[in-house]
């Protein structure tokens, strides 16, 4: 693999902006190839756009699946905020997210693989590394990111019109169950879950110097995940599988809409990956072995972690550490 293979590979790719092929258009800035990694600078800034969208998923699906790149990054011209702000008259609608930060979505394809704990480990984990970090949580139908880091029975506050996030333990976060405040069943159908989620994005008063904000997807491939292809196409997936062969097959099709709709997929965490004996000190795979590679695999992907089943042989923090440090070489 070089750079001229890749090249001839994307000159086809229509640009979102000129509608010409790549070739044509003259927009690809830069366009590096080191370790199996492909680094692209485009000219044109991210768009809110079906033809943005498009580009996105056959750039990646090209450099992902057929040229086999499991490390791909792209760089976009920045955004004049200043005149996007200049022509709308409805300062409610303007994104009011971090404008800066990285924002990572946790997805998997089926509940009960510990996704939401992954996402409230690996934030406490960038922390550690010296990141400050925000967790969305868009599981409207069973959101738990407040239960888990204990703040469950706190409650939000809304100061000149916008929503403050609540802080734990340095962690900014927001959810439907902070909203809610009770335990009542939430019936929504998928407009009402799209203005919540974009609500997140515009309503809330978030810290500019936030630098990841990660987003925990409800499980599946719903309207929750389209509605932040729309908001913040930028978004990276990491998807949590275990490792039973029926959370793969569902964590694959995940996988797939997320590169269908144009998201980087980072790479796969295979959580409850086995059990540490605490007479012998060897893994047990109790939930079977390798789901995560197949995954991987078949998503031309990598398994970024292997997380085991937790007792006093396990050092969890050390895991998501280094997955941490991973995610942000």
């Amino acid at each position: 693999m070089n750079v001229q293979t890749i090249a001839q590979a994307i000159q086809n790719i229509i640009d979102p902006i000129t509608k010409l092929p790549l070739i044509e258009s003259k927009t690809l800035l830069d366009l590096t190839y080191t370790d199996g990694r492909a680094e692209l600078t485009f000219a044109f800034e991210r768009q809110n756009t079906p033809e943005f969208a498009a580009f996105q998923k056959y750039l990646l699906k090209t450099l992902k699946i057929e040229l086999g790149i499991k490390g791909v990054k792209i760089h976009y011209a920045q955004p004049n905020t200043q005149q996007t702000q200049s022509t709308t008259n409805a300062p409610s609608l303007l994104f009011t997210g971090p404008k800066n930060a990285r924002y990572i979505a946790i997805a998997s394809g089926k509940g009960g693989v510990g996704k939401s704990t992954i996402t409230v480990e690996l934030a406490k984990a960038f922390q550690l590394i010296g990141k400050k970090v925000a967790i969305v949580d868009t599981d409207v139908y069973g959101a738990s990111i407040a239960k888990i880091l204990g703040a469950q029975n706190e409650t939000i506050k809304i100061s000149n019109g916008k929503i403050i996030p609540l802080n734990v333990h340095n962690i900014s976060i927001i959810g439907i169950d902070l909203l809610n405040g009770t335990n009542d069943p939430i019936l929504w159908r998928g407009p009402m879950l799209g203005k919540l989620i974009q609500q997140f994005f515009t309503d809330v008063a978030w810290e500019q110097n936030i630098d990841i904000v990660l987003i925990d997807l409800p499980p599946g491939t719903g309207d929750v995940p389209m509605t932040i292809q729309q908001v913040i196409p930028q978004t990276e997936v990491l998807l949590v599988t275990t490792p039973q062969s029926d959370a793969a097959h569902v964590a694959i099709r995940a996988g797939v809409a997320a590169i269908d709709m144009g998201h980087p997929l980072l790479g796969i965490i295979e959580n409850m990956a086995y059990y540490t004996c605490t007479d012998c000190g060897q893994p047990q795979y109790i939930f079977g072995r390798d789901g995560g590679e197949h995954v991987a695999s078949t998503l031309q992907s990598t398994v970024l972690a292997k997380i085991p089943l937790q007792n006093e042989k396990t050092n969890l923090t050390s895991h998501f550490q280094a997955l941490a440090i991973q995610l942000i070489k």
